[in-house]
């Protein structure tokens, strides 16, 4: 008897076998860049919740006054001399070193010159659900991805900020503890 071209059905098994064992480590592998992909997501919008978290904080704790005006915003006033200093455009930065004392106009470093002391404004925008920096008609998304936002007094001690961020998804609600300025401008 002749054999034909075909393969036997043992061959064809065979090769189903091996070809469905290739595909099955395929899937746990995309399976697996999936779970990592998601880890790594979760883990890059909590370090970017906490860096604005701790940079809100610095905020407060360096500024001159804190009015917090509701619970989802608050008005800060702080000294910024670098809005006194003039930006080299050639240089494309601030001049460095800075000029010593004595070589500039008299009142340039007093701190309550105008100039120097900027409010700052943190506001809630629901809709996209970001923190937002007002500095004069200049206003920055300070972080997004956030349910919600709160700040409030801290009951026992009326010299701390509470602030706390509610995510959307993917991580638990973050707190930090500002001190508030201690001396009055």
């Amino acid at each position: 008897m002749k054999r034909g071209r075909g393969f036997s059905l043992v061959e064809a098994l065979v090769a189903l076998a091996l070809i469905s064992l290739v595909l099955g480590l395929v899937a746990q592998g995309f399976a697996k860049l999936s779970r990592i992909n998601s880890a790594s997501e979760s883990a890059s919008v909590k370090i970017e919740l906490w860096s604005a978290l701790q940079r809100l904080t610095s905020e407060v704790s360096g500024a001159l006054t804190v009015t917090v005006v509701n619970p989802q915003e608050l008005l800060i006033t702080r000294v910024d001399p670098t809005l006194n200093v003039q930006y080299d455009e050639a240089r494309e930065r601030l001049p460095w070193p800075w000029p010593a004392p004595a070589l500039l106009p008299p009142g340039v470093l007093e701190p309550n010159r105008p100039p120097f002391v900027v409010s700052v404004r943190f506001s809630w925008v629901s809709a996209s659900g970001s923190i937002v920096q007002q500095l004069g008609a200049q206003s920055d998304t300070l972080v997004s991805g956030l349910q919600n936002w709160t700040v409030s007094s801290n009951p026992g001690d009326k010299r701390l900020l509470e602030i706390e961020f509610v995510p959307k998804q993917g991580s638990r609600t973050l707190h930090a503890t500002a001190y508030l300025p201690m001396v009055a401008p």
